[in-house]
């Protein structure tokens, strides 16, 4: 199932009460007009020092948290679709490769929209009307994020050439780069800091001065780093992780030195398997001392059969430490303080499980942290059907009862009808966070429910977390006899593609199976 074309759509921007955008999530006010929505200006701990908290590098902040404090609240209306469709719903392209790179993502700053689109280069948008403002291209294949810097009023984009470019971000000028001789394919975003710019290259891990352009630092991994570097204020420390040998590694901020290496994995799997690190990338708690570590295993993890209580799944993994597919690392010294219950799934097909989600790090009002990704338990017919999303805990005082690397369940009423509401294991989608709505975006449609109660009581496998199913985003709506075309792209009374969905947006109308083109 691979996603060739891919539309950027945005429904919402939140606004300050000072009038400054500050964040651009997937959705947006269904108001008759657009609306202010006046909130409390947000700093994630460990902030690049930027004066908003918008979604300004991958993953949202160099520690890759996926989260954001910052909500529009629903009703949502569609504002417009870059990349995607002509006036009358159908397929049109503006890329010239029609495609975005895997894992790459939107980023926001200076009232603009940055995009990352391989050999086409770097797009930037008005945020406001979707309208292409400029584009940089004669910089190398772009496979990466890029990160918009308010202090510098630039983007940092890593290109595959092995070269980190600064661009002005208000006409994408470029103002410097560094070049570091290595080249890689691989999706490898850049982390800004308050002073710096981390990315990775090669077998190197570079800390640069974004003012100057000039190496601070490097670190010889002395392997293929595979993901971007990931940061951990508290420790001041840089987490990556490198290929084939599967080490995890922690890097000192202060002078490029390793702090410590180890190797999470069992000792009975290897990159050939696959076990793999690339697509995913370190995922920082910052509060609590973790960095959360995902793994690719193999197709044949898809078969094992998940009990649905907490003590069984530990004692499942425990059992079988190579079905262990999230790893959670004490930032201070590597070890492994618990079990996950987490296992692995994506869009996998023919023999192929991929990557798969990435886990979100939430920072609840009391200070602790907990984490929202799939979960799998109890197949609804076979082992494709037993996924869910879910809540882990990360320690013994957040869940009354609970321990680190529990799960709890969280109600999702899908698909329409269902007895036993499930996703499908084969088909995990992708998870986002902001404020308690979370979403799930899915190959063919995009997911969207806010958390209601997740009291002591609930997050059982019967007694689940209680949730509001908000709209759907689906790619294509295939039942003219629903809902005709409309400006709205909004469908009230039920979406379909390939298969049923409830009320919410699409982006094509009767184009059918778009993402496999």
């Amino acid at each position: 199932m691979n996603i060739t074309t891919r539309a950027l759509i945005l429904l919402i921007s939140l606004v300050t009460l000072s009038g400054t955008i500050t964040a651009h999530l997937p959705y947006l006010s269904a108001q008759s007009s657009p609306t202010q929505i006046h909130i409390p200006l947000v700093m994630n701990p460990g902030s690049t020092g930027s004066s908003s908290g918008e979604w300004s590098q991958h993953a949202h902040n160099a520690q890759h948290t996926s989260y954001t404090a910052q909500v529009m609240p629903p009703p949502w209306r569609l504002r417009w679709i870059w990349n995607g469709v002509d006036a009358n719903g159908r397929v049109r392209k503006v890329t010239s490769t029609g495609s975005l790179p895997r894992n790459v993502q939107p980023v926001t700053g200076g009232g603009r929209v940055y995009i990352a689109a391989g050999t086409d280069g770097v797009f930037a948008l008005s945020e406001s009307s979707g309208q292409q403002l400029w584009q940089r291209s004669g910089i190398g294949t772009i496979n990466s994020t890029v990160a918009y810097d308010h202090d510098t009023q630039s983007v940092f984009v890593v290109s595959a050439n092995g070269t980190l470019y600064k661009l002005r971000a208000s006409d994408g000028v470029v103002l410097g780069q560094f070049a570091t001789g290595q080249s890689s394919t691989l999706s490898l975003p850049p982390a800004l800091l308050p002073d710096r710019v981390l990315f990775a290259m090669g077998n190197s891990v570079y800390a640069i001065n974004k003012q100057k352009m000039q190496q601070i630092w490097v670190y010889n991994a002395g392997a293929t780093v595979a993901v971007p570097p990931a940061y951990s204020p508290s420790r001041g420390l840089v987490i990556v992780a490198t290929e084939p040998d599967l080490y995890v590694h922690a890097i000192r901020n202060s002078d490029g030195g390793r702090q410590w290496r180890v190797r999470p994995v069992h000792a009975s799997r290897s990159f050939a398997d696959p076990t793999r690190y690339r697509y995913g990338w370190p995922v920082i708690a910052d509060g609590t001392g973790y960095v959360l570590v995902k793994v690719q295993l193999d197709w044949h993890t898809l078969w094992r059969e998940w009990p649905q209580t907490n003590s069984a799944m530990r004692q499942m993994l425990s059992q079988n430490p190579g079905d262990q597919a999230l790893f959670v690392l004490d930032l201070d010294d590597g070890t492994v303080p618990f079990i996950a219950n987490v296992g692995h799934g994506g869009y996998g097909d023919n023999d192929y499980m991929p990557m798969g989600p990435q886990p979100v790090v939430k920072r609840l009002p009391n200070g602790k942290e907990v984490v929202y990704t799939i979960i799998r338990a109890r197949h609804a017919h076979d082992a494709r059907w037993d996924s869910h999303f879910g809540e882990m805990v990360l320690d013994n005082t957040t869940v009354s009862g609970l321990s680190g690397g529990d799960v709890r369940f969280i109600a999702f009423d899908w698909p329409p009808g269902e007895a036993n509401p499930y996703l499908l294991t084969d088909e995990q989608p992708n998870v986002s966070m902001a404020g308690d709505i979370l979403f799930g975006g899915h190959w063919e449609a995009g997911f969207a429910l806010r958390i209601l109660d997740r009291s002591d009581a609930r997050g059982s496998f019967t007694n689940k977390i209680t949730s509001q199913r908000l709209p759907t985003v689906a790619t294509s709506h295939d039942n003219p006899g629903t809902c005709s075309f409309s400006t709205s792209h909004y469908c009230a009374s039920g979406l379909y593609n390939t298969r049923p969905y409830d009320f919410g947006f699409y982006i094509y109308y009767n184009q059918g199976t778009v993402y496999d083109r």
